[in-house]
């Protein structure tokens, strides 16, 4: 935490936004509520909540209470506990397809290990063909580099691209615009020998 005049700087600055003002409690009542752990931490930053958020105190209380009181098994195997850990992870997957107003009929949700493991996944099976093309941004990580050579290997095109925000300061929107680089293609000799030996 900062120092009470480094605060009242910082609040004097950017107090109107800061710490979720509409909600029920503010950064400061979360952080001496649910993240106590973090007291005598006061030079620590954490910034990683992408791929691994802080967990909060009620989350594992909840957790625990959870634990202690059922009993989960491989939800693969037919057991008692093994159905009711099927049961656990069809009711999350239920969760995030309404979160995202998906029907159950046309998508499925699927977890994985991490976002690596799932960009893994689309690239493997996505149908790609010499009439694909895969577009991505320049800047981004390397497991969406990682499709790109899926891509190029099953003949598809990939295009870098830059995004750029404009702001229009008389109608205070903004459009984006996309600057593509050139098409990158694997050799047209090389996959027509892979679609030849298919």
């Amino acid at each position: 935490m900062l120092p009470d005049t480094e605060k009242e700087g910082f609040f004097r600055k950017f107090g109107q936004d800061y710490g979720y003002p509409n909600a029920p409690n503010n950064i400061d009542e979360i952080r001496a509520t649910e993240f106590q752990r973090l007291n005598g931490l006061d030079h620590t930053v954490y910034l990683d909540h992408a791929g691994a958020t802080l967990y909060s105190e009620s989350q594992i209380e909840d957790v625990f209470k959870d634990f202690k009181s059922n009993l989960y098994g491989n939800p693969h195997s037919q057991s008692n506990c093994s159905l009711s850990t099927a049961d656990v992870v069809g009711e999350a997957r239920r969760q995030v397809l309404n979160f995202f107003n998906a029907s159950p009929g046309e998508y499925r949700c699927i977890f994985t290990s991490g976002a690596t493991a799932a960009l893994k996944l689309v690239g493997e099976t996505f149908p790609w063909s010499s009439q694909s093309t895969f577009m991505y941004t320049v800047e981004n990580h390397n497991s969406v580099l990682g499709i790109r050579e899926y891509a190029l290997r099953e003949g598809a095109a990939a295009v870098a691209v830059d995004v750029e925000e404009i702001s229009d300061l008389d109608s205070e929107k903004s459009t984006i615009e996309i600057k593509p680089h050139s098409v990158q293609r694997r050799s047209e000799a090389e996959c027509r020998k892979k679609e030849q030996n298919s």
